[in-house]
């Protein structure tokens, strides 16, 4: 009885099968049309009710996007120009006590053993003492291939020799040859020139 109730089972599958492959075969074309029609209608039904929220996610999409690429965390290593810059940056910095002053900008410095007042001049391209400043220190004066050189009013400055000699500048002691002109083209006594800076002028300002 079982037996027969299996047959019976299998026999109702095959023929439920075969029907339903004769009328897809015989009305495809009808399910084509009807599978066509539900497509266009879900199409229809997007464009007139689902396109304005579709079109609102998408620019909300570009925004987020243009807002990330202005939101993009900076690199943590410094560039190349940043260390180039900090390679330049000296650890001590001396303090600057005014800038308004209208002063000469004179130190006390320690010239051939004994102590003078010497003015720091940046326009002045060589450091020269007067002759009197150089006879009380008992310099050796050398006449041999005296330059010319002339003052910031275009007056020329005639000097007699130079001489080296031992200067000391805040603690910091160094040999250089001076220049020996009269006592009138010698503001001071003694100037310091950017020669002798531009060659000492860690020792001189940074020590």
């Amino acid at each position: 009885m079982q037996r027969l109730y299996w047959i019976l089972m299998a026999f109702l599958i095959l023929s439920a099968l075969l029907v339903i492959t004769y009328l897809f075969w015989k009305f495809r074309a009808l399910f084509s049309l009807m599978w066509k029609g539900i497509m266009i209608g879900r199409t229809v039904i997007r464009f007139f009710f689902g396109g304005k929220k579709d079109n609102l996610e998408r620019k909300e999409i570009k925004v987020n996007a243009i807002e990330l690429e202005e939101l993009k965390p900076k690199p943590s290593a410094p560039t190349l120009n940043d260390l180039e810059e900090r390679a330049y940056i000296l650890e001590y910095i001396p303090s600057v006590c005014s800038v308004k002053s209208r002063k000469r900008c004179y130190v006390g410095v320690l010239f051939g053993g004994k102590i003078q007042k010497a003015l720091i001049d940046c326009g002045a391209d060589i450091s020269y003492c007067g002759e009197s400043v150089a006879s009380g220190c008992g310099l050796k004066i050398n006449s041999k291939d005296v330059p010319m050189a002339w003052a910031a009013n275009s007056t020329p400055i005639t000097f007699l020799g130079s001489a080296m000699v031992t200067i000391e500048i805040g603690g910091s002691t160094m040999r250089w040859p001076f220049l020996v002109s009269e006592d009138k083209s010698c503001p001071g006594g003694l100037v310091i020139g950017t020669d002798l800076m531009e060659e000492n002028w860690e020792k001189i300002f940074y020590q």
